[in-house]
C-alpha cells in the first residue's frame, strides 16, 4: 500500500456515518460494539479526540484517544480498521501520525498508553510480538 495516499483527519459529529461504515459493529467485540451508542457522548467530552485514516474520501481507520493525568498522558482507547485494509499498517500509520505531533501533540504529554485485550486487539498482538512498543515516554 502506498502510505502517501493515506491522510489523517480529526473526526467531527458529521462523520458519524463514515466512522460506522469502517467496520460493521457486529464485527467488533463479538457484536458488543459500544461506539454506535456512545460516539456522540464521547466526541463531546473535552478530553477525547477522534481521528480517521482516509484514502481518497473513504474512512479506512479510526482511533479514539483520551488525555488523562492533567494532559500528561494520552490513552488510545479504540482503534478500528476496515476489513479490506486489515494488516496493511493503517493502525500503525495513525498512531505514528499522532506521535509525530500533528493535532494531538501537546508538549505536556509525556506518556502514550494503549488499552484493549489481546484477543480483539491487533495492536496489542503487535506489542506482544515486539513489533510495536510505544507504551513509553514520547
Amino acid at each position: 500500500m502506498d502510505n502517501s495516499l493515506i491522510r489523517c483527519k480529526r473526526v467531527t459529529k458529521e462523520d458519524y456515518e463514515k466512522v460506522m461504515a469502517i467496520r460493521p459493529p457486529s464485527d467488533i467485540y463479538n457484536g458488543g460494539d459500544y461506539l454506535p451508542d456512545y460516539f456522540h457522548i464521547l466526541i463531546d467530552m473535552p478530553n477525547n479526540e477522534m481521528y480517521a485514516a482516509v484514502i481518497e474520501d473513504k474512512f479506512v481507520g479510526f482511533t479514539l484517544m483520551t488525555t488523562v493525568d492533567d494532559v500528561r498522558s494520552v490513552v488510545t482507547r479504540a482503534v478500528r480498521v476496515s476489513k479490506e485494509n486489515d494488516g496493511k499498517g493503517i493502525a500503525g500509520i495513525m498512531l505514528k501520525w499522532m506521535n509525530i505531533g500533528e493535532f494531538l501533540y501537546r508538549p505536556e504529554v509525556i506518556w502514550h498508553k494503549l488499552t484493549g485485550n489481546r484477543t480483539h486487539s491487533p495492536l496489542l498482538q503487535l506489542t506482544d510480538n515486539g513489533i510495536y512498543n510505544k507504551t513509553s515516554e514520547q
